[in-house]
């Protein structure tokens, strides 16, 4: 239930609401005739607000978002359960939802802020109402599964035209949508409503499929009977083809000679490298050697010398003088 509703402006006078039929109407002044028209009085403005602090959608220059409007705050509060909360919402921010009041019994909720206020986003907002309402659960067909805001449109009728139908509330409003959410609103299974319309959909993809195979614009498709089984039999003879050829597969004869000549040919690459490894490995070793030779130190070669006289005759000998000039010259 509604129990109030009102603005942040002073302009606007609040509208209070008590149980049983509450009936809104336009005053009329005592010289009123027949042709005086009571529009832009409010009436359709205040079922406006109603649905947007029920989460309606917005837009731009339509509706409650003018310009004349954007600093205006709309609240109202309602019963919802036991609790009695209050719905704010800001014409210059309507994709937030502020709701103070509201238990934590509820599933799915934001957590309270410093200001003791929840905030929704808009599509958060819709979907705590549908469950918190109507107990709507995620859309199994989210085309075709009723939302709250097709519901709520049931009982907040927008516009003349919304009351000429009980089971619609919009003109044109298509036949399985108004089965759905009247068989919802009544306690029916309207998932069958779902699913009729859902074979109807199929149903009329498959005679669009067929148009679209006759002429020609879907050439992997067969049009009849008489091309499929042409193509059944064409399957058949190559099954059958690849089947024989298959019983009858052999080894090549020289197979076995292959393999061995393959295997030898693995031995002596790997005998290969094995002896390159070896190779550099001393080739490494013998630069290493002529890198840290160094030649004999003079001393070496005069105790060489030394000994050379007693050895050696004097006929063998040579100077160290003449051993000096060698080694200088190597």
């Amino acid at each position: 239930m509604i129990h109030e509703i009102r603005a942040n402006m002073e302009s606007f006078r609040p509208i209070k609401f008590t149980s049983g039929l509450n009936v809104i109407l336009a005053d009329r002044a005592e010289d009123s005739s027949r042709k005086d028209t009571r529009n832009g009085l409010g009436k359709s403005t205040l079922i406006e607000i109603i649905h947007f602090c029920l989460g309606a959608s917005v837009n731009k220059g339509r509706g409650l978002a003018v310009p004349a409007l954007e600093e205006w705050i709309f609240t109202m509060e309602l019963s919802l359960g036991d609790e009695r909360i209050t719905v704010s919402r800001a014409v210059g921010n309507p994709k937030t939802v502020t709701v103070k009041d509201l238990g934590n019994d509820w599933p799915d909720i934001p957590d309270i802020e410093f200001t003791g206020e929840r905030s929704f986003t808009q599509k958060q907002w819709c979907m705590f109402l549908g469950k918190a309402l109507f107990s709507l659960t995620p859309p199994e067909a989210p085309k075709y599964n009723p939302s709250f805001r097709s519901l709520i449109s049931y009982f907040v009728r927008r516009g003349h035209h919304a009351f000429g139908d009980p089971f619609s509330h919009f003109p044109n409003q298509k036949p399985w949508d108004k089965q759905a959410h009247v068989a919802l609103l009544l306690g029916m299974d309207w998932h069958l409503a779902v699913q009729w319309q859902q074979i109807k959909d199929q149903n009329t993809e498959l005679k669009d499929l067929r148009k679209l195979v006759k002429r020609g614009a879907v050439p992997y498709i067969r049009s009849n009977m008489g091309e499929l089984e042409a193509e059944r039999v064409l399957l058949l003879q190559e099954i059958e083809e690849n089947s024989r050829t298959l019983a009858n597969f052999k080894v090549h004869p020289q197979y076995e000679s292959i393999q061995q000549e393959a295997d030898q040919l693995t031995e002596k690459l790997h005998a290969a490298t094995n002896e390159n490894i070896l190779t550099a490995r001393r080739l490494k070793v013998y630069q290493q050697a002529v890198e840290s030779e160094e030649p004999p130190s003079t001393e070496s070669i005069e105790q060489v010398y030394g000994e050379m006289g007693v050895v050696f005759s004097k006929t063998i000998q040579r100077s160290l003088a003449e051993a000096k000039e060698f080694y200088a010259l190597a």
